[in-house]
């Protein structure tokens, strides 16, 4: 069995259908460039050899087929390959007679579908993988597909790994996947006998258990019948007995009540009249009370309040007062930073100034050279015009006066030369001496010169770490500014908004949680706080619409109301609104259109659409405006709220309420803003109030969370200043130390010798100069005429030369002349900005004396309300005193009143138990009456047997049957009764013959369960036995063919396949190699295409021993040098005839060997294909 053709449509790069057809039946290769689709026909083998692991096709999914993922129009991904069938020994089981077998695969781009076809019927997928195992080709676990990378993991097999290679060579591995499938149906065989036993165990045998406790039950149920019918008697006629004894006593208590009520009812009177008494006497007690006090303690606690409120001002004033303190303090401090900082600038360009004028002084020195040089040049020229010469002074002269001019020079130069040349002789011994001494002293130096270094490297590393914080100083002073300035701010917003809720109290609401963990959220607010405005022209004709109930206070639920009014300790009188209570009303739209039509749509509204409010308020709102229409204009109000079809309260726009019953309420407004007004002022002073102290915390955490860094930049700051300190102290000890004197001495001296050896120099240059130039006139004046001409020329150059310097240096003294007046200008801002910042001081210094005036004068305000609030303490504690005194008169006797009205209270609960009593004995006396009457009539037979009724020896000798034990034993038996009629069961026996065919059906079935699992188990231990001989016998093949190849392709080399030490050949195999016959200890010893080598051999020693029809290799050869390639294309071609081989490679030495070639092309984004044979490649 052997592919002759392949079909590929949409699959991978391959596009469009296309045939690879031509297969060799022994050797195949494929090449092309990489990326042309060479290894996409491998991967089309795979696919429709059923592969499950996409990573050995180089996909995630199976969509990834598809030609560029289904994105290129093409909605499925389609392989077909052709097998001839016709060696019947490797046919397909049950396939005998198929010539051909066409064996189709096909998977789309909708959710991932796919579906296999044999000869062109759709099958199962289990049935292509079974076609494909009885062949030895197992996909899943493929010994016959060697892929790219399969020789480096041969390489890193462990033993077990390269023995399931063994298994699979064998086929052994199959019957290890069958043999898993049997246990499994041993397990499965397993729980169902184990379902069998618990059957047994859990339903058969309890129910024959139960089915014999029925039985008894049913004779124990029949004997108690017996026994109850006999005692029932005898605890009846007890109990007629006992109900005529019961009739008798309960007459005899109602009597003794009826006499108890008539006593309570005597004394209850006389309580009455005595509370009366008291009463009258606390009346006449408050009276002297309230005409001595009146309304004292209203006023006294009025006055305390307001004392406090003004204590509470001036406190927030002298607060203020510091803030601003503070505030001005600091920017005092911020603007003699600004100064110092100028200053210092001043100072940099002043310095900056005074480099520009010496380095500009040397070139106003230069410039006036070069105009001198030019000059000079020009007399020059004049001069040999005239036939004589200028000196350098620029004096003409003839050549005669110039030679003798120099030669006075000479002599001078001579003189000097000689000056400088004593005095270097009398200071170098001197100079000498003292740079001993200085060396000397040079460690004393070399130590202080390293800590100045220390302290120079300290400072610099402190200031690399301030820089590495990144701290900005100037930030953090400006967000503490505004820490102070927001919360001058918040503090002002929650005076004014606490000024306004202490001079509004009716517009808030304050109470007390009336228990703990109360829920807040429970109480909604006032009727006021709940709705907005939607246009605040409407404030006053809104306010008089609502008004009362403007004040009222909304909870949930009535219950909350009643806890609020009970413990919420109100501050004052108020109406509470539930929310599961209330019930509004609206205008009727009838009405609405009626008085719309009289005074038209822009004159009168709805009070309900003139405010904006939460929905589940709506019914509040309907309850406080919703029978209310508003006006704008008084007169509008009157004529809409007298008409017949409208005859609604009506308000207009100025808050005057006209109301059909002929009321007119309201006239002119209030002076100032009205409630309403001033609650939105509120709301605005509020939500201002929120923002600000948002911004307040955001600045507070951001310095909170830089607190770490300033605590960090100011302490290295402080450390700075100090290692700064002590390197300038270093530096001042060094320059006044005896080294450092010496030094100065050193340098003095070398300064003074080099100024001499200069003078030396130059004094000897000239003297040259002269010398030459006095040789110069003399040459001059033997050949007079033709140096005149050469003197002109030479002239002539000198004069356009220093012409171009004089240009030279003018424009550099005109660029330092811009610099020095930008820096001027500089300069004269920085002196504006170091005056004005003097005008912000002393503005800052008076602003502070300011300050320090009104602190003296709020302290003052402070210390007096704070003894006014002191004194109207005193005068409220005493007046409270006398009104508790005063109290404790008045309490005793309400509490004597509380007294006798407690017994008044509990005399008449008491009469009323008495009466409850006595209806109770006088129905029990009748109840027990009806009873005796009731038994007398049921049982006719206790009238019959009345007489005999606890007689001794008799059938109701109560004595000898004692009536508890009857009754207990009534009860115990009507119990056992009752109890065994539900459980009696009279097809006891037919259920108990049922029960013992099913205990024999299952019984049988379990032997034979057994006998399965018997079987299976003694199958599975008979081929375990031939499996391993089977695997011993391919061990001995496969090891010797293992060497073999291993030997044929390295030659002097040998491998073989040996189990680990200490274990057995089916625990696992592990390869060794040997050169020269020392077997290496490990693989690691050799070099990659040795390994690679090893890895083949054993690869193709496995497939010797039992060839699959079809093999095939991805680039297995891409570790090898040519010859090696060659040598196992030779090996494939020569001993694997029985095979079909299809490879891919890139080397013309595996290929070569190829029956026929397969040539891959990439053209146009499409993969192509060209077939060769061995003549043509």
């Amino acid at each position: 069995m052997h592919i002759t053709k392949i079909i590929l449509d949409g699959f991978k790069s391959y596009a469009t259908k296309t045939e690879i057809t031509g297969f060799d039946s022994s050797f195949n290769a494929i090449t092309g460039l990489n990326g042309s689709g060479k290894s996409n026909i491998l991967d089309s083998i795979c696919f429709v050899l059923g592969i499950t692991n996409l990573s050995h096709v180089r996909a995630n999914s199976l969509q990834e087929l598809i030609y560029k993922n289904g994105q290129a129009g093409i909605e499925k991904a389609t392989v077909s390959i052709v097998f001839d069938n016709g060696d019947k020994s490797q046919s397909p089981v049950g396939y005998d007679a198929c010539r051909e077998i066409t064996i189709t695969r096909q998977v789309y781009k909708q959710q991932g579908k796919n579906r296999y076809l044999i000869n062109g019927t759709v099958v199962p997928t289990n049935k292509v993988k079974d076609l494909f195992g009885s062949v030895s080709l197992n996909v899943n676990n493929p010994h016959f597909l060697i892929m790219q990378g399969r020789v480096t993991k041969v390489l890193n097999m462990k033993p077990p790994e390269i023995l399931a290679m063994l298994e699979e060579a064998t086929g052994t591995r199959m019957y290890e996947d069958k043999k898993r499938e049997t246990q499994k149906t041993i397990e499965k065989k397993d729980s169902k006998l184990a379902q069998i036993n618990q059957i047994l165990q859990e339903d058969l045998e309890p129910q024959m258990k139960k089915l014999t406790e029925q039985r008894q039950a049913f004779a124990r149920y029949n004997t108690i019948c017996r026994q109850l019918e006999q005692l029932q008697k005898i605890h009846l006629a007890w109990q007629f007995v006992c109900a005529e004894e019961a009739e008798r006593q309960k007459m005899t208590e109602l009597e003794a009540l009826e006499k108890v009520l008539e006593d309570n009812v005597t004394r209850m009177e006389e309580l009455k009249n005595f509370i009366r008494q008291l009463q009258e006497e606390v009346k006449e007690l408050e009276m002297k009370k309230n005409a001595q006090c009146g309304d004292k303690l209203t006023r006294l606690e009025k006055c305390l309040k307001d004392s406090e409120l003004d204590l509470a001002k001036s406190e927030s004033d002298l607060k203020h007062i510091k803030d601003q303190i503070r505030g001005e303090q600091k920017s005092r401090a911020e603007v003699k930073k600004n100064f110092q900082e100028a200053e210092t600038q001043i100072k940099r360009k002043q310095d900056d100034i005074e480099k520009i004028n010496a380095f500009s002084g040397n070139l106003l020195e230069d410039k006036n050279r070069a105009d001198k040089a030019l000059e000079l040049a020009k007399k020059n020229l004049e001069a040999l015009a005239m036939g004589m010469t200028v000196n350098e002074e620029g004096v003409a002269a003839t050549l005669t006066e110039q030679l003798r001019q120099a030669e006075v020079e000479l002599a001078d130069f001579t003189d000097k030369l000689q000056q400088a040349k004593r005095a270097i002789a009398h200071i170098e011994p001197f100079l000498k001496m003292k740079t001993k001494q200085f060396g000397e002293t040079e460690n004393l130096l070399k130590k202080d010169n390293a800590e100045i270094k220390s302290h120079e490297d300290a400072v610099t590393y402190l200031q690399q770490q301030i820089q590495a914080l990144n701290y900005d100083a100037q930030h953090m002073e400006e967000l503490d500014v505004q820490k102070y300035e927001l919360a001058r701010k918040v503090r002002q917003l929650k005076a004014e908004v606490d000024n306004f809720d202490a001079r509004n109290p009716h517009l808030t609401f304050s109470y007390h949680d009336p228990y703990p963990s109360f829920d807040r959220s429970k109480v909604i607010g006032p009727v006021c706080q709940l709705f907005r405005l939607k246009d605040q022209k409407w404030a006053r004709a809104i306010e008089a619409a609502a008004g009362g109930k403007l004040f009222q206070v909304i909870v949930d639920t009535d219950e909350t109301a009643k806890e609020l009014l009970k413990h919420g300790r109100l501050q004052r009188r108020v109406t509470i609104i539930p929310l599961n209570k209330i019930r509004g009303s609206n205008v009727g739209k009838d009405r609405l259109l009626a008085a719309q039509k009289i005074a038209g749509k822009d004159n009168v509204f709805n009070a309900l659409d003139l405010v904006t409010f939460d929905g589940k308020l709506e019914e509040t709102m309907k309850y406080v405006f919703g029978r209310t229409l508003i006006a704008s204009s008084l007169d509008i109000a009157e004529r809409i709220a007298y008409d017949h079809s409208v005859n609604t309260k009506t308000v207009s726009i100025c808050g005057s309420t006209c109301d059909p019953s002929g009321m007119l309420s309201g006239g002119s407004s209030a002076p100032g803003p009205s409630a309403l007004e001033k609650l939105e002022e509120r709301r605005g002073n509020a939500v201002e109030l929120e923002s600000i102290e948002r911004r307040y915390c955001a600045v507070i955490d951001e310095l909170r969370k830089g607190e770490a860094r300033t605590e960090r930049y100011n302490k290295l700051n402080q450390v700075l200043m100090m290692r700064r300190s002590e390197w300038g102290q270093c530096k001042a000890r060094l320059a006044n130390s005896f080294h450092a004197q010496l030094k100065e001495e050193v340098e003095s001296m070398q300064a003074e010798l080099g100024k001499h050896r200069k003078t030396f120099e130059e004094m000897g240059a000239r003297k040259t100069k002269v010398d030459a130039k006095i040789k110069e006139l003399k040459e001059h004046m033997k050949d007079a005429k033709g140096q005149q001409e050469k003197a002109i020329q030479e002239a002539k150059a000198k004069i356009d030369n220093c012409a171009k310097a004089v240009k030279a240096a003018a424009q550099k003294c005109g660029t330092e002349e811009a610099k020095l007046r930008e820096l001027q200008g500089d300069i004269d801002l920085l002196t504006k900005e170091i005056e004005e910042a003097q005008q912000r001081s002393a503005l800052c210094d008076e602003a502070l004396n300011k300050l320090a005036e009104q602190l003296k004068v709020s302290e003052d305000v402070k210390a007096s309300k704070v003894e006014t609030k002191g004194q109207a303490a005193k005068r409220l504690n005493e007046h409270k005193e006398f009104l508790k005194q005063q109290t404790t008169a008045i309490g005793s006797r309400y509490k004597e009143i509380e007294r006798k009205q407690k017994e008044s209270d509990e005399l008449k609960l008491s009469n009323q138990q008495t009466e409850h009593d006595v209806k109770k004995k006088r129905k029990e006396a009748l109840d027990a009456a009806a009873d005796v009457k009731a038994m007398l009539t049921d049982h006719p037979w206790i009238r019959r047997d009345r007489e005999h009724f606890g007689k001794p020896s008799g059938d109701f000798d109560f004595a000898r049957n004692e009536p508890r034990e009857i009754s207990q034993k009534v009860k115990e038996l009507s119990g056992q009764k009752e109890k065994l009629s539900k459980t009696v069961n009279t097809r006891a026996h037919t259920q108990a013959d049922q029960i013992e065919m099913q205990y024999k059906d299952l019984m049988k079935k379990r032997a034979q369960v057994m006998k399965d699992k018997d079987s299976i188990l003694q199958t599975m231990q008979e081929l375990d036995k031939r499996k391993e001989e089977t695997i011993k016998a391919a061990y001995k093949k496969v090891n010797k063919d293992f060497g073999d190849i291993f030997s044929n392709l390295l030659k002097g080399a040998s491998a073989k396949l040996q189990p680990p030490d200490g274990r057995s050949l089916l625990d696992g195999l592990e390869v060794k190699v040997s050169f020269g016959g020392v077997w290496k200890e490990s693989l690691t010893e050799l070099s990659g295409g040795q390994r690679s080598l090893v890895a083949l051999s054993l690869i193709l020693s496995m497939l010797l021993f039992k060839p699959a029809p079809i093999y095939i290799l991805d680039e297995v050869d891409a570790a090898l040098d040519l010859a090696h390639t060659q040598n196992i294309g030779l090996m494939i071609k020569n001993h694997f005839k029985g095979s079909q081989f299809v490879i891919v490679s890139l080397k013309d030495g595996l290929f070569s060997n190829a029956n026929v070639l397969f040539r891959t092309r990439f053209v146009d984004g499409k993969s192509t294909i060209e077939r060769f044979t061995a003549k043509q490649h």
